[in-house]
């Protein structure tokens, strides 16, 4: 939004506060039934009008410096209407571009025969703004001839290898409609020699690459670019660009180049880059595990220290749940029973005096009194405390001392040096930015640097971290899953080797189903209960035997119990976790790749 966009809103705040408040003193004076709105004759917005026509002459030329030199002379036909709303318009014209200042002068303010106009000028927010006209009403089409002249209007772009006059016409500051636009460069015969011949016209609103017709022609003694006359919306101006040779004028010292612009960012770059990797070492070397035995072995006894605590320590407590689940039923404390119309599954209690002592709590909870869970039905107070299982599982190890929590030392002065650099380029771009002076590696700056600052924040939590008996515990967990993940000739060898923890009769087939079956729920647990129930589904069939701790109607296999019960997950989004699963322009713009409203100049304005 302009600076003239901003004043109109101020403007149209002032008005609304003064009818509010004589509203207000109305309804002190008068009775109740006077509360109604009644006619108020008031004149109209100073913006609600249009203009008839534009046009730009903008006369190039160069001083014995190099330096580029315009005058611009704007012709403005205003179309106001009869009632007394205006005085006059207001023009803004920018005192900068690319944060080198143009040392923009009003010259005098006529109409088109040339008679002066009274006008005031202030200078405010980056724009100069000419007000024309007195205190008397004017109305019908006014014409306002504001001749200026400003310095260092050139400039060089890399992308068309050419030094650019890159200009906007009216701008795109004005709510008004131009019924015609018209732009005119003028170079003198002196810089004819230096043109690229390549020129350019942009029409439309701001960003808008919609190209309009530029002609060049010769005439007394200059060389005169001219757009076609453009129909301009609200919002819409007309933007030209023309090329020249690349030392036809001496280039402004801009912002951008200032060393303060240049090497301040990267070093707020290197230092919040430095920070974060403080942050890593010190996360590394403070919050780490203590080292266990080093080494995982195939392991297919269960470590004794219970399924709560070895869900923990190998980070997969959000599996306990289900792994539970399957562990009630193949010890035969429960019974799985498949409900083919539900797509889904029952938990039936079968003998309580089953249930492992570290999974009473659960089931207490499960089943609340009654002898089934139906894992399709919704349930929220159930689904809030399995959600809080993870969190209750973690406090479990800390206090069985295999995890104790652990910090990050002088994390405070961490993180203020991290947010001082975040603050420090936020600042710095914004304040370039008045300069118009950020650099790409200014805006990489600030993206490192706050994102090194979320990053530290996250990286120097504190951290339950697993003492040296959780190190082992979790290695021994592992060796289980490795158990599980291994070939089955290669546990068969394992079943009957010496060095076994529980030497097992390899050609006893029901003591291989009975380990077999007391794995499931760690294959539940590593996510690799697919591939385990067919194994186990193996066993039964060299057993004899069936499964009587699952039930089902339709022959659903093993393999989709599991999976489907191993599917139950904890998560927040929903009123109960139960998951079912029976069925699965720093461009230049003279050859054409600018637009309208890209170049210097423009600004915009309104009326008064």
């Amino acid at each position: 939004m302009t600076r003239t966009a901003l004043h109109r809103l101020a403007r149209r705040f002032a008005i609304g506060v003064i009818v509010a408040a004589g509203a207000v003193a109305g309804v002190a004076a008068a009775p109740a039934a006077a509360l109604a709105p009644a006619p108020v004759a008031v004149r109209g917005d100073v913006d609600d009008f249009s203009f008839a026509s534009y046009e730009g002459d903008f006369a190039l030329g160069r001083d014995e410096s190099g330096r580029a030199l315009l005058t611009t002379t704007e012709a403005f036909v205003a179309r106001f209407p009869q009632s007394d709303q205006n005085k006059g318009i207001v023009r803004a014209i920018p005192q900068s571009a690319d944060g080198v200042d143009l040392h923009t002068e009003v010259v005098s303010v006529t109409n088109a025969a040339g008679e002066d106009v009274p006008y005031t000028v202030e200078s405010d927010g980056g724009f100069l703004e000419v007000a024309t006209g007195t205190d008397d009403y004017v109305h019908g089409d006014q014409s306002y001839v504001i001749t200026y002249r400003q310095v260092d209007v050139v400039r060089a772009f890399a992308d068309t290898d050419a030094e650019e006059f890159y200009w906007d016409g009216p701008g795109t500051g004005w709510e008004q409609p131009f019924e015609s636009a018209v732009m005119r460069v003028h170079v003198p015969a002196e810089l004819e020699s230096a043109l690229t011949g390549s020129a350019a016209c942009y029409a439309g609103s701001q960003g808008s690459d919609s190209q309009c017709r530029i002609d060049a022609r010769e005439t007394d003694g200059e060389t005169v670019f001219t757009t076609s006359s453009e129909r301009l919306d609200a919002e819409q101006t007309v933007t030209v660009a023309v090329g020249f040779r690349n030392g036809t004028f001496t280039e402004p010292v801009r912002p951008i180049t200032w060393p303060v612009f240049t090497i301040v960012p990267v070093v707020l770059l290197v230092v919040s880059l430095a920070l974060l990797v403080v942050a890593i070492v010190a996360r590394r070397l403070s919050v780490r595990d203590e080292k266990g035995r080093g080494t995982v072995i195939a392991e297919y006894s269960p470590s004794g220290a219970g399924l709560r605590m070895e869900a923990d320590i190998v980070d997969r407590a959000g599996r306990y749940v289900p792994a539970a689940m399957i562990r009630l039923a193949v010890s035969r404390a429960a019974r799985i029973i498949d409900r083919p119309e539900h797509k889904s599954f029952t938990l039936e209690l079968v003998d309580p005096s089953r249930i492992p002592d570290e999974d009473k709590k659960l089931c207490a909870r499960l089943f609340d009194g009654s002898r089934h869970v139906d894992l399709w039905r919704n349930d929220a107070e159930l689904g809030s405390y399995l959600q809080g299982a993870p969190g209750r599982l973690r406090r479990a190890a800390e206090k069985a001392g295999l995890r104790v929590v652990r910090r990050v030392p002088r994390r405070g002065l961490l993180l203020g040096a991290a947010g001082a650099a975040a603050a420090g380029s936020i600042l710095f771009v914004i304040i370039a930015s008045q300069f118009y002076a950020v650099t790409d590696v200014a805006g990489l700056a600030v993206i490192v640097a706050v994102g090194s600052f979320i990053a530290d924040v996250i990286i120097t939590a504190k951290r339950s971290a697993r003492t040296k008996r959780g190190a082992e515990l979790r290695e021994y967990v592992e060796g289980l899953k490795l158990y599980l993940t291994v070939a089955e000739e290669d546990r068969i060898r394992m079943l009957q080797s010496p060095t076994g923890a529980e030497r097992i009769d390899a050609g006893d087939a029901g003591a291989v189903l009975v380990l077999y079956e007391k794995l499931l729920p760690y294959a539940v647990l590593w996510g690799v209960a697919d591939s385990w129930a067919r194994v186990l589904e193996q066993r039964y069939r060299v057993a004899g035997t069936g499964s009587d701790w699952f039930v089902t109607q339709a022959g659903v296999p093993l393999g989709s119990l599991v999976r489907g019960v191993s599917a139950f997950t904890i998560t927040s989004g929903t009123a109960t976790p139960w998951a079912q699963a029976a069925s699965t322009s720093s461009s230049g713009g003279s050859t054409g790749g600018g637009f309208a409203g890209g170049g210097g100049g423009g600004g915009g304005g309104g009326g008064r």
